[in-house]
């Protein structure tokens, strides 16, 4: 205890507030879902495929590595990994905005537990600049959402017809079931904030625990900070 008391004024500085944790913990999440997301979309890449060589079909088959399907890649197989590579960026994208979005919000809302969750969907109206921004960045986020939606459908339709033609038994369609499962798994938790935010003011839903704000911060509650959001 003694020993704590006299390093304490030097070792506090070093220690990283909640804040400060709490947005290391969320990009620790953007970057794991991207990658988790990358995997996922690249169907044509990291499902398991079969290779049969220079000699084509009546050469043994093997299990592909990534190498063979890029260099060995027909005209379809070629515009598979573009669609893969076009979905994998709108996703990133889409969660480098989801990530603005939630430090905007924690910029801009606090939780106050003596205040009821509806709150802040009665008192916005209070704060037109404030609102319109918060509607704007939600509008933003859904149409983002619906893009990667279907550019996702496009993609699986077009991998599992390249994936069937070379498939290496129960492996290459539980993998591919799997991807598929992680993407829109994390979808859907972007779909459900997108689907309430219209009317509550959520924040850290697609990163971690979702939270409800109830209140504005008190220094955009001011009249002479207001014109500045």
């Amino acid at each position: 205890m003694l020993l704590w008391q006299r390093t304490k004024p030097y070792l506090t500085p070093l220690i990283p507030n909640d804040s400060a944790l709490q947005k290391l913990f969320i990009l620790g999440s953007l970057c794991l879902d991207s990658y988790s997301v990358l995997v996922g979309s690249f169907f044509s890449l990291f499902v398991p495929q079969l290779c049969y060589g220079n000699g084509g079909q009546n050469n043994p088959p093997h299990p592909c590595t990534m190498m063979e399907i890029i260099s060995t890649a027909d005209s379809y197989t070629q515009g598979a990994i573009a669609l893969n590579s076009v979905t994998a960026l709108a996703f990133v994208g889409t969660f480098a905005y989801e990530f603005y979005r939630e430090n905007w919000i924690k910029n801009h809302f606090v939780i106050d537990e003596h205040l009821p969750n509806d709150h802040i969907s009665n008192n916005l109206d209070k704060f037109p600049l404030l609102n319109e921004k918060l509607k704007r960045i939600n509008s933003h986020h859904g149409r983002m959402i619906s893009v990667v939606l279907h550019l996702s459908n496009v993609n699986i339709l077009s991998s599992f017809f390249l994936l069937r033609n070379d498939d290496n038994g129960f492996q290459t369609y539980t993998t591919f079931a799997t991807n598929i499962f992680i993407i829109y798994t994390r979808m859907f938790r972007s779909i459900n904030i997108s689907s309430t935010s219209d009317t509550k003011v959520f924040v850290k839903s697609v990163f971690s625990i979702p939270t409800e704000y109830n209140l504005v911060k008190p220094s955009d509650a001011e009249p002479t900070q207001e014109s500045g959001v």
